[in-house]
């Protein structure tokens, strides 16, 4: 056999016994706005550029998340008085009410799908639950005498046993690890300032937070246990708000260190910290796409909030919502993963078709 075929033969056998996960679909868009008289929730198909509202309630709607398959979007509402956890197909179809408060001053905070989308976290009135998607089983996990929060630092683990958000049961605000079940609530910050806006790495090992520790608000990232707690930012201006990229080796986060909020971009240990919006205005609030091209986020440069996106290098920054009304939250939709294994398939054969050609002889053909 040519080595031409070796190395084919190679990369079959590569494929043939590894699991390949292929991202599919557009990653189409969600975000809030108020442009037809109150907040609801709106729906941008990337490629025909279109904008559907999905709500079209008479309440307030926001908060919203994508599940993991990016079917379904969990949304906070107060159609019915009381703010309430909601899910609806993306195409704004079959909304369905998943809790029942009746109180109006009740108050609902972060909402997340479980990485296998068959369950919903949420913070409502100081302390954080776990409900099916479909509606059933609703647990007050914490139930504490302090506030569990999460309005942006609630998190599962990235293989869904465990949840990481900040509290105040301490009577100053720290970071906590939690199984999902609501057993082992561990303390991880032990510091008499407030610490907060939890997230999990991609690979699990490892928590970013934010912190006040030295006098304004700094970056800082440990191990889930509590250990090794690292300082990343040391601006000071205040710097909150890390979102690792996919792959885990850095983060974009947001600071007012130029005297307005710009979007940055840093390595994980901290280094090679770049502004990337550079503009007069207020950019904040950065979200990653599931590829990690790109990030969608909140800006005021053309004299109201809007919601813009950019990739991740800074460039092609782009107004998506162009409204003279409040624009805000804007999330990317999850993309489809397609699993293919193939790692129980074992060859019996390898043949390459005639008239391939040989990139090593170009004269030659297989």
């Amino acid at each position: 056999m040519c080595r031409f075929g070796l190395i084919m033969r190679n990369i079959s056998l590569l494929l043939l016994f590894t699991t390949v996960a292929i991202i599919t679909g557009e990653e189409n868009i969600a975000f809030v706005s108020d442009r037809d008289g109150n907040n609801e929730i709106y729906f941008l198909n990337v490629e025909s550029n279109t904008f559907t509202n999905l709500t079209n309630s008479s309440g307030n709607d926001g908060k919203i998340t994508f599940s993991p398959d990016g079917t379904l979007i969990a949304f906070r509402s107060d159609r019915n008085g009381a703010k309430n956890l909601y899910t609806m197909n993306i195409d704004g179809t079959n909304q369905t009410r998943l809790t029942y408060n009746t109180e109006g001053w009740e108050w609902l905070g972060a909402i997340s799908f479980s990485p296998n989308g068959m369950k919903i976290g949420y913070a409502s009135n100081g302390d954080i639950f776990i409900i099916n998607s479909d509606g059933t089983n609703n647990i007050n996990l914490t139930n504490s005498e302090g506030n569990d929060w999460g309005v942006y630092g609630f998190m599962f683990s990235p293989n869904g046993d465990k949840l990481t958000y900040h509290s105040t049961v301490s009577e100053n605000t720290d970071i906590y690890i939690m199984n999902i079940d609501g057993t082992e609530q561990t303390r991880l910050t032990t510091n008499e300032s407030s610490d907060r806006y939890s997230k999990f790495s991609p690979d699990g090992s490892k928590i970013v937070f934010t912190s006040n520790r030295n006098g304004n608000s700094d970056i800082y990232l440990m191990n889930i246990d509590g250990t090794d707690k690292l300082r990343l930012t040391y601006s000071d201006s205040s710097d909150h708000s890390p979102r690792f990229l996919p792959g885990g080796t850095k983060f974009v986060f947001q600071s007012n260190r130029d005297e307005n909020d710009e979007i940055y971009i840093m390595d994980i240990d901290g280094s090679n910290q770049l502004n990337i919006t550079s503009n007069s205005g207020n950019d904040k609030w950065p979200e990653i796409s599931q590829d990690g091209l790109q990030i969608i986020y909140l800006s005021d440069r053309d004299g109201n909030d809007e919601v813009y996106t950019m990739n991740i290098d800074g460039s092609n920054q782009t107004n998506i919502t162009y409204n003279p009304a409040v624009d805000s939250w804007g999330r990317f939709q999850t993309q489809t993963t397609v699993s293919i294994d193939h790692s129980n398939t074992i060859p019996n054969n390898y043949a390459l078709h005639h008239n391939y050609p040989n990139p090593f002889n170009p004269v030659t053909t297989l």
